[in-house]
């Protein structure tokens, strides 16, 4: 198993420069022993957020490759996560993405336990460590032990490569839903809508979103989050 990790970035004031920042701190202390190094494929848009000094402590835990220039990055979050993915394809080894974003923070088992969530739900057709209290959407429709299963994943989640490819081949860049789940136009609502099969997450959640929107309040952060 190989993964490959996509993270997007834009930051845009200086509430978003601070999580940013809060995000590729804790990023950088991820445990990755004894996997094989991940890839992780960063685009990051224009602004004046230094990321440089960052990258040298997430080199460490990863072999990151950042490219400002992604066909297609220049569009919507759905555009530029997509082309963010393809990109990290080019690299063969990689039979694992995982999707991460810029307004979470990570706990440092959080690439383990989802390797171990993995192992237990070979079969899945996604898996993930964070599962979001907002339920119009993310609802846990089964417990199975320490698991369970979850109408959508919140971000994607972690999607194997051939899983990827098969579904980014049918959306044509359009990611419409209609009511479907709550209705909207996101690339993880359309995944969970197009792509039926069983998304495990973890009982505990190992990601915490800190870029909440303000509607939404902690409805839109974990369930029972670990700490970092």
């Amino acid at each position: 198993m190989k993964f490959g990790l996509v993270l997007v970035s834009y930051v845009y004031n200086q509430e978003r420069a601070t999580i940013a920042s809060r995000t590729l701190t804790s990023l950088a202390k991820t445990n990755v022993e004894p996997l094989p190094p991940p890839i992780l494929q960063c685009s990051f848009r224009t602004s004046g957020f230094d990321y440089s000094q960052y990258i040298e402590d997430l080199n460490k835990k990863f072999r990151v490759i950042v490219d400002d220039d992604v066909p297609g990055s220049s569009g919507n979050l759905n555009s530029f996560v997509s082309c963010t993915a393809n990109k990290l394809l080019e690299n063969k080894e990689v039979t694992h993405i995982v999707f991460l974003y810029d307004d979470f923070v990570y706990n440092t088992e959080w690439l383990q336990e989802l390797y171990k969530l993995i192992f237990r739900h070979p079969d899945a057709r996604a898996w993930s460590v964070y599962r979001s209290a907002y339920v119009r959407s993310h609802r846990i429709l089964r417990t199975e032990y320490t698991d369970c299963v979850m109408t959508m994943h919140d971000g994607l989640g972690c999607l194997e490569r051939w899983e990827w490819e098969e579904y980014i081949a049918t959306t044509n860049g359009d990611f419409s839903v209609g009511s479907c789940l709550g209705g909207g136009n996101t690339i993880d609502i359309h995944h969970a809508c197009a792509r039926l099969g069983d998304r495990w997450a973890t009982g505990r959640d190992y990601w915490q979103n800190i870029g909440v929107h303000m509607y939404l309040g902690k409805q839109d952060q974990a369930i029972d989050f670990v700490g970092e």
